[in-house]
């Protein structure tokens, strides 16, 4: 399995950090993480140079230079209005080219978030037993619930994508986005972007086209799956809180404070970890790698970013405008 994630614009590395770190966590062998990035100074973009130990399960990462772009706005002669150009998109042609003749791609971007370290093998399972032809459409949670002016599109988070019964015949009455799509390398060579916004429509337009079926993977087959676009990284998933360490009596000056009296409690009386369902119990949501909480008159935060936590970055001091 490939992912790739279009990445790299000066002032994202907020939204990357949770989604590298979802994909460090995946427990699928022979795995590729494919970058595009506008600057390979970023020193947040892994492998940070070089990753310092070799991944358990075989994670291989590449950082593909892409051209240099920016955002852009044209005049459409025929309305008042003027359309949003979306020349990343070009970043993925970039690096469909470098994805193994062999593999599945899995298309992420740089603020999405798997919500399972399982996500990745309960999709190449299905993968494995699924013609190359097939265009795999997994589950998303887009946009957030913060955003709730979004929410008659189903991006307040609260829908799960794709949508059945859309009304357009072009996109077979399913509507989708780009988390959604996983297809084989051999099915690559349909999709040609230009600087036209709407990329995971045209992905699925023209892999349809050229004789592709597509197969809905629902909840129940790989979990809630993605949670995609937005500020959607600061919502979804368990992957990190299982476990906590005490940092300290000194509040930290960096991060976001939770406030969670079970689980206060728990980390006064009963250790550290948690299980899966204790969290669901306690009602903690989503646990973001910057979080810390007070407990047993000290603070606690996440164990698991310890090791994941990327070098501080200077790449937020030169401003572009930042793709959505």
């Amino acid at each position: 399995m490939s992912i790739i994630t279009r990445s790299g614009l000066f002032g994202r590395d907020h939204l990357f950090g949770p989604m590298r770190d979802s994909v460090l966590q995946q427990n699928f062998p022979r795995l590729h993480h494919l970058i595009a990035t506008q600057s390979t100074e970023c020193r947040y973009l892994p492998p940070w140079r070089e990753e310092p130990t070799p991944h358990p399960c075989g994670l291989r990462t590449t950082i593909v230079q892409s051209r240099n772009i920016s955002a852009r706005v044209f005049s459409n002669p025929l309305t008042t209005k003027n359309l949003k150009t979306c020349p990343y998109n070009t970043f993925l042609m970039d690096l469909l080219d470098k994805v193994g003749p062999n593999d599945w791609i899995m298309i992420a971007d740089d603020d999405a978030m798997l919500l399972s370290p399982e996500h990745v093998s309960k999709v190449m399972s299905v993968a494995a037993v699924t013609p190359t032809t097939t265009v795999l459409l997994q589950p998303s949670r887009v946009g957030s619930p913060a955003e709730k002016h979004l929410a008659s599109w189903g991006l307040d988070g609260s829908a799960i994508w794709p949508m059945r019964g859309y009304k357009d015949k072009s996109t077979a009455h399913v509507r989708v986005d780009m988390s959604n799509l996983v297809f084989h390398k051999s099915m690559a060579q349909y999709v040609r972007l230009d600087y036209h916004c709407g990329a995971d429509k045209t992905i699925f337009r023209q892999l349809l086209a050229n004789n592709a079926s597509y197969r809905i993977l629902d909840k129940a087959t790989v979990g809630v799956g993605i949670w995609a676009n937005s500020r959607g990284n600061a919502r979804g998933g368990t992957m990190i809180g299982h476990r906590w360490q005490r940092i300290g009596e000194e509040r930290p000056e960096i991060g976001i404070e939770m406030f969670n009296e079970h689980l206060a409690s728990w980390l006064s009386k009963n250790g550290t970890e948690l299980s899966a369902v204790r969290m669901s119990a306690m009602k903690l949501g989503a646990v973001r790698s910057d979080n810390f909480i007070k407990a047993q008159g000290g603070y606690f935060r996440p164990a698991e970013v310890e090791s994941l936590r990327p070098p501080a970055t200077n790449c937020t001091v030169r401003k572009a405008k930042a793709h959505g």
